[in-house]
């Protein structure tokens, strides 16, 4: 499995011949809404998996977020500051079914996230050992910009 950096997904954002290099000094202005997971750490992931960010209150830096993982539905909150996130008190319901095991990476993979960003209109998330989740805005686009070939 390749891990991305963010010099490696800048690298191969040029490579790819794409007009915008990865943009990570600050939140992303257009977050808020649900975002389709088409990549998990360099791979292409499964259709189905959502992340949905909620706008925080007035004054509160801290904002709900959930999301439908390949089993269950999951939530919890989040805070962002310049071009980092993160995310607490991750909790899911606890269906059964086939892909729990790629549930499991899912969620291994998101709580630990520290870094948020776009890339060609898609949101990146990165965290420790470069790991990295990419969503598109639109259910129709799998394009993964972070994944190799």
């Amino acid at each position: 499995m390749t891990r991305l950096s963010f010099a490696k997904i800048a690298a191969l954002t040029a490579a790819l011949g794409l007009a915008a290099v990865p943009t990570f000094a600050q939140t992303p202005n257009n977050l808020i809404g649900e975002w389709h997971l088409v990549g998990i750490n360099g791979l292409p992931a499964n259709p189905g998996v959502t992340l949905n960010f909620e706008a925080p209150e007035t004054g509160k830096a801290e904002a709900a977020f959930n999301g439908k993982a390949p089993c269950n539905r999951y939530f919890g909150t989040y805070t962002t500051e310049a071009d980092r996130v993160t995310f607490s008190g991750v909790a899911a319901t606890m269906m059964a079914c086939p892909k729990l095991d790629e549930e499991g990476v899912y969620f291994k993979t998101l709580e630990p996230m520290t870094q948020i960003g776009m890339v060609e209109g898609h949101l990146v998330l990165m965290g420790p050992q470069d790991t990295v989740l990419e969503y598109s805005r639109e259910v129709s686009d799998s394009t993964c910009i972070t994944c190799g070939k």
